[in-house]
């Protein structure tokens, strides 16, 4: 399918899709608030793996698990 102008991508369910958008939006924000951090940053499917630390999004709260939790107002409402 090279050069054919068309993609393929894993289906995903709206729920997952969502928290992937979110873990790119706060991937976009770490990586332009705190361009000195040395973080090694992959997105798998809906998770976001930082560092070797694996986090996920559990309702409204970011979570890494299973040591802590990671209150969403923390990450988002601190914009650079």
């Amino acid at each position: 399918m090279r050069n054919s102008g068309v993609g393929i991508s894993r289906d995903m369910s709206p729920l997952a899709r969502d928290r992937c958008n979110r873990m790119l939006k706060l991937r976009w924000v770490l990586r332009n608030c705190y361009p000195n951090l040395d973080l090694n940053m992959r997105l798998h499917y809906d998770k976001l793996q930082i560092n070797g630390r694996v986090f996920e999004w559990d309702a409204e709260d970011l979570v890494d698990r299973p040591q802590m939790q990671i209150r969403l107002e923390q990450v988002e409402g601190k914009h650079c």
